[in-house]
């Protein structure tokens, strides 16, 4: 089990899923409608997911979810969080 993220509920999937809503995005460009971020930096992943730096990088190191390399910094689409987190919930 991966702490911050409970297996045994269902509420956890669901609070994840609507996790957008809670993160404060910058504006998007005008005439563009973002509901959700197309991508998470390292630190908004941490948030979004309750867990630490560490064990996030120790996910991505494991493969477990994958991650992409923009110049210096990380970055983790939102498609693959959401994968992540329903196969977690899979595994119970």
């Amino acid at each position: 089990m991966v702490r911050g993220i409970s297996h045994g509920s269902t509420n956890g999937v669901a609070a994840f899923l609507n996790a957008e809503e809670r993160i404060q995005l910058p504006s998007s460009p005008k005439g563009m409608k973002l509901n959700k971020p197309l991508v998470y930096s390292i630190s908004d992943a941490t948030q979004v997911l309750g867990i630490g730096r560490t064990t996030l990088y120790q996910l991505i190191n494991d493969g477990k979810i994958t991650s992409c390399k923009l110049g210096a910094r990380t970055f983790i689409r939102h498609e693959d969080l959401v994968a992540f987190v329903e196969q977690c919930h899979q595994e119970v």
